[in-house]
């Protein structure tokens, strides 16, 4: 059943790649009821129980996280980059390149080379994969400007090496290297950033160098004593006598120093004598696994630092060395204090001999701590999880280690049923985090940009560091969709990006970052798909989750029930809305997701119960950043909508209020009128006046009254009628329109008319297409809107029967 290996996914989401297709729902007929009862009974038995039924499909599919695939939309291959040691910073080769075509090439030379560099990369990117580690930049340029001298093929100009040679030359004075996709990048690319921090630390060896000469000098001075300086008196040795030469001899620094201060500076020139051959030599450390290091092939990629391999336990280890070299750190920095004072003559011993008695690593302030050498462990992040304790430990007393925390594909798509499955590992960030003092990045490499100036902040951090990073499983780098299972992973919530950045701010809130992540402000991404349906096609919203990242490991995938097209039930709910809603209204449903097969058909999954842990996990995880992120903050929507609920309610208390007096005033105003109307109509009679136009009340009422009799009615002196205010015309829009901003995401419009009406990246309907459908169905549409959110137009086919009729029911909606 579903005979399906990563391989063939791979394969499967290349042909939707490289082929511009929408997937296709077809309905198959129902069988009788009888077997529909008995598959409905299997199903339910398999949600429990994980055992597929007698009419599961079996054919190979793959997950609609491939989505963006069919609509051939690849993400973003960053690679291969080049790094420029001047800037210290990678760029992008491709776009580098085509600067340096357009400078050095004949315009239709470079038009045809800039179109074949996709190719000229990615062939590039091949045997980036398979070279060596050492990054020889000469030979990658070498292999470049060929690849660039066979793009052509037939169309080969005779004088194109001409045009490649200058951009050879100026690609060679950039001194690179070029990196491409691969498992090894991340540590080469940490390499070369520890590379450049050797320079950081050479201004700080000749400080210490200045310090030690200094101190040395004061102690040559010593020793020597006051009878060498005698001799520079030889001169007047016939004049002066010896005792007398002494006194006009002058007095130096060093001398007559007691015996306790001069010990303390003898050891301090050992000390930075120690500390400048140290600095010199190996200025980084780094602990590494020996699995990692064999499976990676890293023994010449730190080429600029001691790497001590561990067979594990690389934390306890970094731990103990910590301990030390913090030690050394803190007689280093006390020793270029004591130098300062005493070469500059200001060593107050009142003052200072406690305060160097005293010192320890408290004195330490942030300009001394950027000099410590960098303590960088690289270990797996499930082994860190293991190690909770002595992790936490180095982030809160090792203010100097640099933790490069590795997760692959495989430790993150672990068969759902595995029993030794443990999660802690895609969490030690939130351990990190609650530190509060650490700079904290979780990511992956498919992302180079970011992933690079996460490696520069924390090298140059004085605080913790957590890189957890996600990186292709070692040795399978170059198997096809690799970069895309990454992006996956990342969008579907399974390994989300995050940066907490304690230099960011002063507030919690601004240190942490979310918002390299696909809609970030939405609890599942959301992808529009295309859809082929008998009579047309129809776009379909779909939200993913981290369901659909799992059916990508083949053991997973072999796991679900493809559903037979012909079962439509409304038992079957995604697994979005089987999440969302209240469990108990969830009894008897089956969550599904949708997959589709290698004839590019759509069909519904469903995944069995067991899954469910695992993926409420991940979901509970998101929704647990983007609360500490403040990207949807459940505390801030409820105070809202409670404040809105009050606001509402204070309103319509004042509202009624005040209809309330309004009606009692009009009342008793209206109740004056009448009376005092009366009683002039009675005194007019009975004076036997008829002008009773004369009589007329000034009311506030807003219906004035009017009294006639029919015998003195050719008297009665005409009251002139008001003119009539002229009615207002309504401007109605040519096309249909949605007042997005209202819409309740109810999908009425949507499902009824989805050639005009789309969501958009807030799910609030916007009209894409306003003449995608007849206009009695928008008009329909419009009438059935709960929000009446949506204005029907014009109609856009004149010759559209019974357009009278909807005109007429469309001008409320306008």
């Amino acid at each position: 059943m579903n005979k399906i290996n990563n391989s063939n996914t791979d394969q499967i989401l290349d042909c939707y790649a490289n082929r511009n297709v929408v997937v296709t729902r077809e309905q198959e007929p129902a069988p009788q009821n009888e077997e529909l009862k008995r598959y409905r009974d299997q199903l339910h038995k398999y949600f429990v129980q994980g055992v597929k039924t007698d009419f599961c499909q079996n054919i190979n599919v793959a997950p609609i996280l491939s989505a963006p695939c069919l609509r051939d939309m690849l993400p973003a291959m960053h690679y291969p980059v080049l790094f420029e040691p001047e800037k210290s910073n990678i760029c992008s080769l491709h776009e580098r390149l085509e600067v340096l075509i357009s400078n050095h090439c004949a315009s239709d030379i470079g038009r045809g080379l800039i179109e074949k560099l996709p190719s000229i990369l990615l062939s590039l990117q091949g045997k980036l994969q398979v070279a060596e580690p050492d990054l020889n930049y000469g030979s990658q340029v070498h292999e470049l400007l060929e690849l660039m001298g066979n793009a052509l093929g037939d169309d080969t100009p005779k004088d194109l090496q001409e045009h490649l040679d200058p951009i050879k030359q100026e690609l060679l004075s950039y001194k690179g290297p070029i990196m491409g996709f691969g498992a090894r990048t991340p540590f080469q690319l940490l390499n070369i950033h520890l590379k450049a921090r050797i320079a950081t630390f050479s201004e700080f060896i000749a400080l210490m160098q200045r310090k030690l000469s200094g101190l040395t000098e004061i102690v040559d001075l010593q020793d020597k004593g006051r009878e060498k300086d005698s001799t520079h008196f030889e001169f007047a040795r016939d004049l002066l006598s010896l005792d007398e030469v002494q006194d006009v001899a002058p007095r130096r620094v060093s001398s007559d120093l007691p015996k306790a201060r001069l010990k303390q500076i003898r050891d301090s020139i050992k000390v930075l004598s120690s500390a400048v051959k140290s600095y010199t030599e190996h200025p980084n450390k780094i602990f590494i696994t020996k699995k990692l290091l064999e499976s990676y092939d890293l023994k010449e990629v730190f080429g600029q630092a001691t790497v001590e391999v561990v067979e594990s336990d690389a934390i306890s280890h970094a731990k103990a060395y910590l301990e030390k070299e913090l030690s050394n750190f803190v007689a280093l920095i006390r020793a270029m204090r004591l130098a300062e004072l005493e070469i500059g003559q200001t060593y107050d011993e009142s003052l200072h001999d406690a305060y160097f008695a005293g010192f320890a690593p408290s004195y330490l302030n942030y300009g001394d701590i950027k000099y410590f050498p960098p303590v960088i462990i690289i270990d797996e992040s499930r082994n860190i999880a293991d190690q909770p304790k002595d992790f936490l430990s180095l982030l809160s007393d090792g203010a100097f280690v640099k933790v490069f925390a590795i997760n692959t594909l495989n430790d993150i798509n672990l068969p759902v049923a595995a029993s030794e499955l443990e999660e802690n590992s895609l969490e030690i960030a939130s351990l990190a985090i609650f530190r509060r003092n650490a700079y904290v990045y979780q990511g992956s490499i498919e992302d180079p940009y970011a992933f690079e100036n996460a490696l520069r902040h924390g090298l140059n951090a004085t605080a913790p560091v957590l890189w957890n990073v996600l990186l292709p499983d070692a040795g399978s780098e170059d198997a096809p969709g690799c970069h895309i299972r990454i992006h996956r992973a990342i969008e579907s919530r399974q390994f989300p990006r995050l940066t907490y950045d304690i230099e960011a701010g002063m507030d919690f809130g601004s240190h942490f970052n979310l918002e390299d992540n696909p809609q970030c402000d939405l609890l599942y991404p959301n992808q529009v798909l295309e859809i082929k349906i008998p009579g047309g096609k129809h776009t379909e919203q779909v939200s993913l989750s981290s369901a659909d990242y799992l059916a990508m490991e083949t053991r997973n995938l072999q796991a679900l029930e493809i559903i037979p097209d012909w079962y439509q039930k409304e038992n079957l709910v995604s697994v979005v809305d089987y999440l969302s809603a209240d469990p108990e209204s969830q009894i008897g449903k089956i969550p599904i997701i949708q997959v589709v097969d290698e004839d590019y058909k759509l069909h519904r999954a469903a995944i069995p119960a067991s899954w469910l842990q695992r993926i409420r996990s991940r979901l509970d995880y998101w929704r647990f950043l983007q609360e500490l992120g403040g990207v949807k903050s459940q505390h801030f929507e409820n105070k809202l909508s409670r404040s809105k609920a009050e606001w509402t309610q204070t309103k319509e208390v004042e509202l009624q209020e005040l209809e309330a007096r309004l009606s009692e005033e009009f009342e008793t105003q209206r109740s004056a009128d009448i009376e005092k109307a009366i009683h002039n109509i009675l005194f007019a009679l009975m004076e036997g006046k008829t002008d009773l136009a004369s009589l007329a009340i000034n009311s506030t009422a807003p219906a004035p009254v009017s009294v006639t009799l029919e015998a003195d009615k050719e008297s009665l002196e005409t009251v002139p009628a008001p003119e009539e205010t002229p009615k207002e015309e309504v401007s109605v829009s040519k096309v249909a329109w949605v007042e997005s901003d209202e819409c309740t995401s109810c999908n009425d419009c949507i499902n009824a008319v989805p050639n005009v009406f789309k969501y958009n990246s807030n799910k609030q309907a916007h009209v894409h297409n306003p003449k995608g459908d007849t206009y009695a169905k928008i008009v329909a549409a419009a009438e059935k809107c709960p929000a009446m959110c949506i204005h029907p137009g014009l109609p856009h086919d004149p010759n559209e029967p019974g357009l009278e009729k909807l005109l007429k029911r469309a001008e409320k909606y306008q």
